[in-house]
């Protein structure tokens, strides 16, 4: 029988590692080594050193044994700690919406930057030249979603910075995989996060009022005219189907899953400026949750705010500034819903699903809004448009890519309220919020708003002037 060894193995460290060369290696081929796994004490580790020299070759094997000596000794449950491994592993323990922000993190930093380290001795200094190299210009990446839903397509622009909030959101995850790793012995320690400086490299720090990216007042004249013509041609749809009346269904309508997309990006818009519930709310709303309430003469629609769905843990009704027509436009929802899954929804039934699967509730609303937006810039290209030529794509004025995203129409609600004197404490109640953080983000300090309030008396001077 031909032997595995070329020649009779090396036996170094107390004769726990051999060394040797196979019996099909050449001459000055690589020594590998062969020891059992102290931290098992079963089965042996098998691996190259990638080296012809004795001395170098001997070294790396007692690296990597007392390595694992030492992860044995700690208990630790891995042999290898990597980023993918910590993100793979608890993932699961977050919702859809943070574990698809870590999973573009991985994509665009985490994994070029971690991915050839064994984690299970990180250090404080490791993390804070992560952010060194995190906050260098060349390695800044921007995202929009294209064609690859998954982790996004990457765009470069000039302008390479990133929002404090950013990197905090960022470093929140790191943090948060960091900690459940040493928990789970899978890391020798939990490393610290220093608290971010003003003067980080190319970090900026965006003014309250625009950490999220709000609809000029343009924009709002635009998405206004399009949910008045979309409604009215929507009704018609449902009154020429229910009726079966001869008529012929708009194009537009034809279509299954453009149909139902679209209708849901209305119903979504139209919530958030209605009641300003969170998008995270919206998602996880029940048709048990929708209510009509009756108060003499006057309807008004009311969406139960569940505890377990509350950002604040807290169970309240909100109160949709229209009266009862959001729970008409639901109703309508509901014809729409049936059609799509063909069966009548029941209490415990996500208001808005997913396209698939009616048990699961519509796990991101970004797609939704991005394409919906996209079709109201394409509509208004139409002759018989009201509103003038808008773009939804950025804030141009901070030349930073801030995307409209639900949250900016949960944010013209709260706007809208506070420009008609509604009470602070009475709109944190229906929002969810607080009037301090009202005032923060949302009570924006916009003078320009007021010109005519802060000038009036100039007019009048001057027309007295005149006369």
């Amino acid at each position: 029988m031909k032997s595995y060894y070329q020649d009779p193995p090396n036996y170094i460290w107390n004769d726990r590692i051999a060394l040797y060369k196979t019996s099909d290696s050449k001459k000055n081929s690589n020594w590998f080594y062969r020891f059992t796994n102290p931290m098992t004490r079963t089965g042996y580790i098998r691996k190259s050193t990638r080296t012809n020299d004795f001395g170098e070759a001997s070294s790396k094997a007692i690296a990597h044994y007392t390595e694992l000596e030492l992860r044995g000794r700690f208990g630790a449950v891995t042999e290898h700690t990597t980023i993918r491994l910590l993100l793979k592993t608890f993932g699961d323990e977050v919702t859809s919406s943070v574990l698809r922000h870590w999973t573009l993190c991985y994509q665009a930093y985490w994994k070029p930057y971690w991915a050839k380290r064994d984690l299970f001795n990180v250090t404080d200094d490791d993390i804070k030249q992560y952010i060194k190299w995190r906050t260098d210009a060349k390695n800044i990446k921007y995202t929009r979603y294209g064609k690859n839903k998954k982790h996004g397509n990457w765009i470069d622009i000039n302008d390479r910075t990133i929002s404090v909030e950013t990197l905090r959101k960022d470093l929140r995850g790191l943090k948060y995989l960091f900690k459940r790793a040493f928990s789970k012995k899978m890391i020798a320690n939990a490393p610290h996060f220093p608290r971010l400086k003003q003067n980080t490299m190319n970090v900026v720090d965006l003014p309250d009022q625009q950490k999220r990216a709000r609809l000029t007042e343009e924009q709002a004249i635009a998405i206004k005219a399009w949910r008045q013509s979309f409604r009215s041609r929507w009704i018609n749809v449902i009154k020429i189907e229910k009726k079966a009346l001869d008529k012929p269904i708009p194009t537009s309508f034809i279509h299954r899953n453009w149909r139902y997309n679209n209708i849901m990006f209305y119903m979504g818009i139209s919530l958030a400026l209605s009641t300003g519930i969170r998008p995270a709310e919206i998602k996880k709303i029940k048709w048990k949750d929708v209510k009509r309430y009756v108060d003499g003469d006057k309807e008004y629609s009311v969406i139960m705010i569940r505890k377990e769905v509350s950002k604040t843990g807290k169970f309240r009704d909100s109160i949709s500034n229209d009266f009862e027509r959001t729970v008409v436009r639901l109703d309508d929802w509901k014809y729409e819903w049936e059609r799509k899954f063909n069966r009548e929804p029941a209490g415990e039934d996500w208001v808005f699903p997913s396209e698939k699967d009616y048990t699961k509730h519509k796990s991101t609303w970004h797609h939704v809004i991005r394409n919906g937006l996209k079709r109201i810039d394409d509509w208004g290209t139409v002759d018989d448009r009201n509103y003038p030529p808008v773009s939804f794509n950025s804030d141009n004025d901070l030349k930073i890519k801030k995307w409209i995203t639900l949250y900016s129409f949960r944010s013209r609600h709260i706007t809208l309220m506070i420009r008609s004197d509604v009470s602070p404490y009475i709109l944190s109640r229906n929002i969810g919020s607080s009037t301090e953080m009202i005032d923060k983000y949302y009570n924006v300090n916009r003078n320009i708003e007021h010109r005519e309030e802060f000038t009036k008396h100039i007019h009048k001077l001057m027309t007295r002037d005149s006369e």
